[in-house]
């Protein structure tokens, strides 16, 4: 079931061999029908890119000041795009910017798209929540050592 395809995606996304790229590229090949166009996968790395920002400051201040600038999840085309720049501005400002790769990935799905976005805002908050939701699957190794798991 699709539970048990996550799970198994999580045990062989600890094989150390795996770069972050190719355990992205392994769980949307196993989930092509859900991630079938860049927008849609643009969408859900960003949100996986702004949990671990809400996680380290959750960690680091016990509250997530970030979350306002989310806008209530009811997102655009627009705000993803400021939302993915200034979660990587938060980053480096916590010093803590362990994803470099993610957002090299982000930034590629957002270039395919180009101006095909053709996507309801609807959707976009969906695709986005759900890389909330799923952020733990993407974990790096400096992530695990520092501990910036979901503490919330």
């Amino acid at each position: 079931m699709d539970i048990k395809i996550i799970d198994d995606l999580k045990e062989s996304f600890s094989s150390e061999d795996k770069t972050y790229s190719e355990k992205i590229e392994r769980f949307f090949a196993a989930h092509g029908g859900f991630f079938d166009c860049a927008p849609k996968k643009a969408y859900f790395l960003t949100g996986v890119l702004v949990r671990k920002v809400l996680n380290i400051q959750f960690k680091a201040n016990n509250a997530t000041p970030f979350q306002k600038k989310l806008h209530g999840l009811r997102l655009s085309e627009s705000i993803i795009k400021n939302v993915s720049k200034e979660a990587q501005a938060k980053l480096e400002q916590y010093k803590k910017n362990y994803y470099r790769e993610l957002e090299t990935i982000i930034s590629q799905y957002m270039t395919i798209c180009n101006k095909n976005w053709q996507i309801t805002n609807d959707e976009i908050s969906f695709y986005f929540t759900t890389g909330m939701n799923l952020a733990d699957l993407f974990k790096t190794k400096k992530e695990e050592e520092d501990n910036d798991g979901p503490d919330q």
